[in-house]
Order: structure tokens, then sequence, then C-alpha cells
């Protein structure tokens, strides 16, 4: 299960979102745009209340009443404010290490950022960056 968390009137709120299995591409990438839609808004008003409604309509546009009413039989309130710390993870890579460093947004893997966990690789397309392959010349010399 994926997590979405909200902070409403003081305490954390966490909607289950059922995560499709691996092998459902279209639904688990639906699930990323919904978190990555719901983070956008919590980070473009990380200092106001949102709307539980705002949500809700991102979250089931077909229906937001519907998962409106599912949040707030789970006691969360009509007025609630995101945790801008969480939902940062819902959009980035990071890792760092004394040798490396790494941050990219989550929308360049499989896109322009690859991974292959069973060739052990990490491939990143340089073309899409195009000081990238100056700054790797310069670091090759």
């Amino acid at each position: 299960m994926e997590a979405l968390a909200v902070q409403s009137k003081g305490r954390m709120a966490t909607f289950a979102m059922a995560r499709a299995k691996p092998s459902f591409k279209k639904q688990d990438d639906k699930i990323a745009e919904i978190k990555r839609n719901v983070a956008n808004l919590i980070m473009e008003n990380k200092d106001q209340d949102l709307s539980l409604m705002a949500i809700a309509g991102i979250v089931n546009p077909a229906d937001p009443a519907d998962f409106h009413d599912y949040a707030n039989n789970a006691g969360v309130s009509a007025e609630l404010r995101g945790d801008p710390a969480v939902v940062k993870g819902w959009l980035r890579v990071r890792y760092t290490d004394k040798r490396l460093t790494l941050d990219f947004d989550k929308g360049l893997l499989n896109e322009i950022i690859h991974y292959y966990p069973d060739e052990d690789q990490l491939l990143v397309k340089v073309s899409a960056f195009p000081s990238l392959s100056s700054k790797l010349e310069q670091a090759d010399s």
C-alpha cells in the first residue's frame, strides 16, 4: 500500500492508496501522477490550509465527493495542511554519500534516467542536459 500523508488539525492522517501489482504499469503510473499532483498542491500552498475537496479533486476527479466522504469518515477535517517535508520525497530521488550525490526529479526516471537493477547500472541520457556533457568533458581532462 502507498500512503498519502497530510496533517489535519494537528494530527497526521494517512490515506491508503491501493497499489497495483507491478505488472500493472498504467495503474502504477496513475498513482505516481496523483502523488505528484497532490505533492505539488501541498508545496504550492505550504503555509496555507488546503480544502479536503481540493485534494479529493486530484485523488478522484471523477467523483471527488466520494474521496472527500471517505477521508471525512476517517476523521480528516475539511481544512488541512500538508507537510512539505513528507511530500518532497514523492517528487525527487535523493542519494548522498562521501563520493556521490544524486538529486533529480522522479519524473525523469524511466524517461531520461534509467535504472537497471539486474545490470547494476544507472543510465543518464546526457544530451537531455546540455551543460552536463561539457562538465563531464572538463572533469575527464
